[in-house]
């Protein structure tokens, strides 16, 4: 695949040394720092690259950036890092000369806050390679700086939540493919390389698993970036050759120990505890430690996570909010007026609002019905056809709402639950109805909402009640 690759970036190389989007279309400074590192990267693994190509791709982008000073726009200056980064980088391994983008590297830190933050990742890595390469030790101790305080740019801009930390950007870089996945996995790679000691890094690992769809991301571009980010961390912890051994302790009880190697990389290992075994009224606590011999702590990395499932009186809930915040009421048929109360045969429309601050994947929203209530699916030829299936409505700024259907729903005796791919920040609402049959006093539990994959990050409501009266 390596070898197919370079022989088809050999025949659509243009004649000024780039690459652009298609065979023949216009260079790119962009993909063509892309591609020139790449096959720096497949050179230094030990695959044929020629050289000529990598001379001329390099003479490209150095044109490039004579003619282009640093902008007041951001996409053209995150263009222009990753074009330093890749410069930087083949210079350091074929002509010995690194320090000839060291100025412009420098020119542009000096306009860094036109540079979005995954331009900053960039920026960061090409000091890296400076800092390794700089035949001065002034040049060396300068790139060294220069990085360092990019570093501790991007810890201030780390989003932190219970799935972990990441990076979001103002707004997205079309121009150069970018997504925060991307940012997130580019800041990934410069700890990975330049301070694998920061104790964000594990965190950001976690985030960018959690965002994976399967066996990719979103899109190529974040996919490759993630492999390359996760690789490097890999490569750096030694997790894929793991010797060591781990002991969980619940308080002052063994809870969990066991050894790892390499055949037991990817596996899961689950304890559970009952309430019963915490003490009440006082502190628990959960050490860990992984250690090879008596004083050392072995090789590879250990994982964890640590939930805790409460089941309290629903009749004093409160609402809580771990990252979604999630409100419901209900109305009559099409009314806008919330109610507490039906009559036996009452159309009754159930809204839950989410608030989403920061981007979901894979939400499932359950609602549990008053016992009183019975859900209507549109579905069956037996339901009346005023009767409105389950919608999601987002409020936008141009428009009122906008509206379409849940990835997936499913409407049960007791409860409606609703499943969203994706979710981008903003104020949702979600419509379904349920026909009022039975009379009585009814204890609603809270509607829920939650991340399939990442169940610490959630959303509930407060306990309600409802009421229906007789005919």
């Amino acid at each position: 695949l390596v070898a197919t690759a370079v022989q088809r970036l050999k025949q659509q190389q243009n004649q000024d040394g780039g690459w652009g989007w298609w065979a023949t279309a216009e260079s790119n400074p962009f993909l063509t720092a892309y591609g020139l590192w790449a096959l720096t990267l497949a050179d230094a693994a030990g695959y044929p690259v020629p050289e000529e190509m990598m001379a001329r791709a390099a003479d490209f982008l150095a044109r490039w950036l004579q003619r282009r000073p640093p902008d007041t726009e951001r996409w053209p200056n995150n263009r222009r890092a990753m074009v330093i980064f890749a410069l930087a980088t083949y210079d350091a391994r074929y002509t010995g000369n690194a320090a000839r983008v060291f100025p412009d590297a420098v020119a542009l830190f000096t306009a860094r806050d036109h540079l979005d933050l995954y331009g900053k990742a960039l920026l960061g890595l090409a000091f890296g390679v400076l800092a390794d390469a700089a035949p001065a030790s002034q040049d060396r101790n300068a790139a060294q700086d220069y990085l360092r305080r990019l570093i501790a740019e991007l810890e201030r801009a780390a989003v932190i939540d219970p799935t972990g930390a990441h990076w979001e950007e103002a707004s997205w870089d079309w121009w150069n493919l970018n997504n925060d996945i991307r940012t997130t996995a580019m800041v990934l790679l410069l700890l990975a390389r330049h301070d694998p000691e920061n104790p964000l890094a594990p965190n950001v690992v976690r985030w960018l698993m959690s965002q994976r769809r399967g066996d990719r991301w979103t899109h190529t571009q974040d996919t490759a970036w993630a492999v390359i980010a996760l690789t490097a961390w890999m490569e750096q912890t030694g997790e894929l050759h793991p010797d060591y051994t781990y002991t969980a302790w619940l308080n002052d009880t063994v809870w969990l120990e066991g050894t790892m190697t390499e055949a037991d990389v990817g596996r899961t290992v689950t304890a559970f505890a009952p309430l019963t075994d915490l003490q009440a009224n006082a502190l628990n606590w959960v050490r860990l430690d992984r250690s090879r011999e008596p004083g050392q702590r072995g090789t590879g990395a250990l994982y964890y996570r640590l939930q805790l499932i409460t089941y309290p009186d629903l009749s004093t809930l409160q609402p809580l909010a771990r990252g979604v915040q999630v409100e419901r009421w209900y109305t009559l048929g099409d009314e806008d007026t919330p109610v507490t109360r039906a009559r036996v045969g009452d159309l009754v429309t159930v809204h839950v609002r989410l608030i989403v601050p920061r981007g979901l994947s894979y939400l499932v929203v359950e609602d549990p019905l008053p016992a009183g209530l019975e859900p209507v699916d549109v579905r069956l030829r037996t339901t009346t056809r005023t009767a409105k299936g389950p919608e999601i409505r987002k409020r936008e700024a141009r428009f009122p709402w906008w509206y379409w259907s849940p990835t997936h729903s499913e409407l049960r005796d007791d409860r409606a639950a609703f499943f969203q791919t994706y979710l981008s920040p903003g104020t949702y609402e979600v419509t379904y109805q349920a026909r009022a049959t039975v009379p009585g006093r009814f204890v609603v539990g809270p509607a829920f909402a939650r991340q399939m994959y990442a169940p610490e990050v959630f959303g509930r409501t407060g306990s309600d009640t409802f009421v229906v009266e007789g005919e």
